[in-house]
């Protein structure tokens, strides 16, 4: 019977504050990785980061709407990233 009590609550409660709490605490766990990979010039970090930007971009802009300017802006990171590390930065 909790089953079904469990259910009910869930389906009560609003998602968008998880999914805003969860993106939030990525983001800063990202930012964290960037500020050490970057401090320890880990370059690797930062070339194995570009396939998968890339592929985020990808995801994001075929969502369509407003989605297309943050894969607009992953992608343009990405890019920037990869080009740095060709110049060698």
């Amino acid at each position: 019977m909790w089953i079904f009590s469990f259910a009910v609550v869930f389906a009560n409660f609003d998602m968008n504050v998880l999914t805003v709490k969860g993106n939030s605490l990525a983001a800063i766990a990202m930012g964290i990785y960037y500020m050490l990979a970057a401090s320890q010039e880990n370059r690797l970090f930062f070339l194995l980061t570009v396939p998968m930007r890339m592929l985020t971009s990808i995801v994001f802009w075929n969502q369509g709407g407003s989605w297309k300017m943050a894969g607009v802006w992953e992608g343009g990171g990405a890019a920037l990233t990869a080009f740095a590390l060709y110049l060698g930065f």
